[in-house]
């Protein structure tokens, strides 16, 4: 069984024959998710980690086991093969994006698939703590959906206008403002700067500035920058307001025109 901070691939051959091809394309583009999503956890995308080979077993079903050396420590480690497995394993079951993943990860777990052809029946992958994927072409499929719709999806800055409001859906905390071109909620991700205002605007009209997620030109979450309350009606200033006021100094407004027109 595998150390927490190892993954083991496993390839069963078709009639005892695996190609040099087959193995070179599963163990390369599973080190590119791996590495990818390394650059994920470590919030690091120049970070190049070193994966090593610990134990080989050549006989059918080839078992490789590698593990993260000693570029980063074990507990990082560990945690990236298991988000590595977890995606896969995400990607074998829907078209959701998973975790630490972003689309060169899901087209290298894409391209694992390439390798069940006429010399591999069969690709597993396994971590320490007994989760394991086994690769088939639904993941494939899954990739090309989650591609057609990071596709769709696009971002832009921009402010919107509306009442911000406040809901608790599965125990967490989510703001959305309703904006008022097209009546419809956007998900707020409000920084900890802006978590006081937005809870004292809270009901209130406000313009709300950053950066907006779209998707098919549908606004549906915004990364708040700044956040801005618009007076009510019975803040602005009334007519009444202005009855007492003298802006002419007692003259009459010709005589006030008139050496306004003539000055200097």
């Amino acid at each position: 069984m595998p150390k927490e901070n190892e993954l083991t691939i496993r390839l069963t051959a078709k009639a005892d024959l695996l190609t040099v091809e087959s193995f070179f394309t599963a163990v390369n583009e599973t080190i590119k998710v791996l590495q990818n999503v390394g650059k994920k956890i470590l919030n690091n995308a120049d970070q190049l980690l070193q994966w090593r080979i610990v134990k080989i077993t050549m006989s059918s079903p080839l078992e490789m086991t590698i593990d993260s050396g000693l570029s980063i420590d074990r507990d990082t480690g560990k945690r990236i093969v298991a988000a590595s497995v977890f995606g896969m394993k995400t990607m074998e079951e829907s078209e959701e994006m998973p975790p630490c993943f972003d689309s060169r990860t899901v087209n290298y777990a894409k391209n694992i698939v390439r390798v069940l052809n006429e010399s591999v029946s069969e690709i597993e992958f396994q971590t320490a703590d007994m989760n394991s994927v086994k690769i088939t072409p639904i993941l494939a499929a899954n990739a090309d959906a989650i591609t057609k719709k990071i596709q769709r999806e696009h971002y832009s800055w921009t402010t919107l206008e509306g009442t911000l409001d406040y809901a608790n859906i599965h125990e967490k905390s989510e703001f959305k403002i309703f904006d008022v071109m097209t009546d419809e909620s956007v998900k707020c991700i409000i920084p900890e700067a802006w978590l006081e205002v937005a809870k004292q605007s809270l009901g209130r009209r406000v313009l709300i500035s950053g950066e907006v997620k779209y998707k098919d030109d549908k606004a549906t979450s915004i990364r708040v920058e700044k956040i801005a309350i618009i007076p009510s009606d019975e803040q602005l200033p009334q007519i009444q307001d202005f009855q007492n006021m003298n802006i002419t100094g007692g003259l009459d407004s010709e005589e006030y025109l008139w050496r306004l027109h003539n000055a200097g």
